[in-house]
């Protein structure tokens, strides 16, 4: 797994290796059952709603930062590519 890692930072600098890592730990995430993040129960506790909420924020935080990091990071090899031209 390192040997991967290690390949991918090498081909496609650290900025694309830390946004496909965000980008895996979000969809690893969203993947997982929700009985493995939580107790489930036949009755909702009292405050599943605010829980909910939370994940909601924080899943929108998470795909804000994985967004944020696309952006950069094609801004980065545009400005590399200008750079090996001139």
């Amino acid at each position: 797994m390192k040997d991967i890692i290690k390949d991918i930072i090498k081909r496609t600098g650290m900025m694309r290796a830390k946004a496909a890592a965000a980008f895996t730990s979000c969809a690893i995430m969203a993947a997982m059952p929700q009985g493995l993040l939580a107790q489930s129960s036949q009755t909702p506790a009292p405050g599943d709603a605010v829980l909910t909420r939370v994940m909601w924020v924080v899943l929108a935080g998470w795909i804000g930062i994985g967004i944020y990091l696309f952006i950069i990071d094609r801004r980065v090899s545009r400005l590399e590519k200008r750079a090996r031209n001139d």
